[in-house]
């Protein structure tokens, strides 16, 4: 209890109190990294329970609704399309564009289709399609996740491995074993979400976390560039520390926007670069 007491003490001076930030000398760089996995963790750990607690209530139509979804995704592909790969290039055996449906969308406001191919399309066909992912010649698109600003991410074909040809019959050779994992979750499905719930946030928070320390290498030399501008005799050390106690603020900002639904582009950097600034803004010149 001690452990939380002292979280949520210092969660809430660094989004409440500006004077925590100036006091940051006497906190370790060990103890700073601790916080925001801890912070990490919690949100994480709120968000698994959430998911959790809805698929808990849809537990006896758990085995249907898996066996349901193994239909559509086996009759999804279709019979002769034939998917070639080349030196980082695709190529079908069909005109474009070619759908692929897996999943009903019907919920998923923003898509009307699962794949698109499109060998004559690029990025800017993404959105007039609707898909979750588009594939064209030389690279495959699909939703942002991370990063901040375009709603979708780009990854080259020559970048990634991609099978040289897939084929119905590998496409359906490929589902065997993913249909073994499906029917394991069916089978054992109070197992798996408990076993997600304490599991994911632990993986997650660790990957996330990493990502925050790397984001904030950068982000801290604009904020030292910042701090010279004020005045500030602060090195880049000290404000990429204060930088990982007011990264809270953009977190839990994001976090609130995504239980009301609401997204929009630069929400993470232009809110930490904000508060971040404000913070900055509230420290006196002094001398070493």
């Amino acid at each position: 209890m001690k452990f939380f007491s002292s979280f949520y003490r210092v969660f809430k001076r660094t989004i409440s109190d500006f004077s925590f930030y100036t006091s940051l000398n006497t906190h370790s760089l060990r103890s700073a990294i601790g916080y925001l996995f801890t912070l990490v963790l919690a949100i994480l750990f709120i968000q698994t329970l959430v998911v959790a607690i809805y698929f808990a209530t849809q537990l006896p139509d758990i085995p249907l609704i898996i066996h349901s979804f193994q239909e559509r995704v086996n009759e999804a592909y279709p019979d002769d399309l034939v998917i070639s790969a080349q030196d980082g290039i695709i190529s079908i055996n069909q005109s474009s564009p070619v759908m692929i449906d897996l999943v009903d969308l019907k919920d998923l406001e923003e898509y009307d289709h699962a794949v698109v191919f499109d060998m004559n399309g690029d990025k800017s066909d993404y959105e007039r399609y609707h898909a979750l992912f588009l594939v064209t010649k030389s690279e495959i698109l699909y939703p942002q996740t991370v990063s901040d600003g375009a709603r979708y991410e780009i990854v080259k074909v020559s970048d990634i491995d991609v099978p040289s040809k897939i084929t119905k019959f590998t496409y359906t050779q490929f589902l065997s074993e993913f249909n073994t994992i499906l029917q394991f979750i069916g089978n054992n499905a109070l197992l798996v979400i408990i076993s997600g719930v304490i599991l994911f946030p632990i993986i997650g928070s660790f990957f996330l976390t990493l990502w925050y320390l790397f984001y904030l290498l950068f982000a801290s030399v604009l904020l030292w560039s910042v701090a010279q501008m004020f005045r500030l005799k602060k090195g880049y050390g000290e404000v990429y520390q204060l930088g990982l106690y007011g990264i809270s603020v953009p977190i839990v900002f994001g976090f609130m926007l995504e239980l009301v639904g609401i997204r929009f582009p630069y929400a993470f950097m232009s809110t930490f670069l904000l508060w971040m600034v404000i913070v900055l803004s509230k420290f006196k010149s002094y001398k070493k």
